[in-house]
């Protein structure tokens, strides 16, 4: 059984073991990989550092660590 996007864990590349972040750009590549990998495709999805960055006009916002 396999599992991808917000449903699933994901390795973290920084601290080197699955972790559960659901962010919505996460899921968007992994949809992407396994769409690949359907229809025969050999890509692979190298993990996440779970960073999220927004700004509107001037103001900022950082997820924090």
């Amino acid at each position: 059984m396999f599992a991808a996007g917000d449903c699933a864990e994901h390795f973290h590349r920084v601290l080197r073991k699955p972790v559960w972040i659901p962010l919505g750009t996460t899921a968007n590549k992994q949809g992407r990989v396994v769409g690949r990998n359907a229809a025969g495709g050999q890509a692979k999805f190298a993990g996440i550092v779970a960073t999220a960055v927004a700004q509107v006009f001037s103001l900022g916002w950082r997820a924090p660590d």
